[in-house]
């Protein structure tokens, strides 16, 4: 489980500094339906012309600790508009925050 089912997680884009705090259940039925959460993380929208979070991962190896809990890409510059948050909730490890710049 990387998110949390009873507290929100926060979808931060700093290109328009909206920051939104999305329940577990919209996260989940967005997924599943291929919703914009969908597109934004997981997918490249529009067959492949739009970036996604996804593009960031598996691209040079393990993402850097640049505090206690903020991660960043691996060749990605301090401070960095893209980085995943993490929190302890319940013994496990949670999503927190995913900070992902968009136009």
């Amino acid at each position: 489980m990387l998110f949390s089912r009873t507290k929100f997680f926060y979808a931060n884009n700093p290109l328009n500094t909206v920051r939104v705090a999305v329940p577990y259940s919209e996260l989940a039925a967005d997924l599943r339906k291929k919703g914009d959460w969908y597109f934004t993380y997981l997918e490249r929208g529009q067959g492949g012309d739009y970036d996604a979070f996804v593009d960031n991962i598996g691209q040079g190896g393990m993402w850097r600790r640049v505090d206690g809990v903020r991660y960043v890409p691996p060749d990605s510059e301090i401070p960095s508009a893209t980085y995943v948050k993490w929190r302890k909730e319940g013994g496990k490890w949670v999503i927190d925050e995913i900070s992902y710049p968009q136009a």
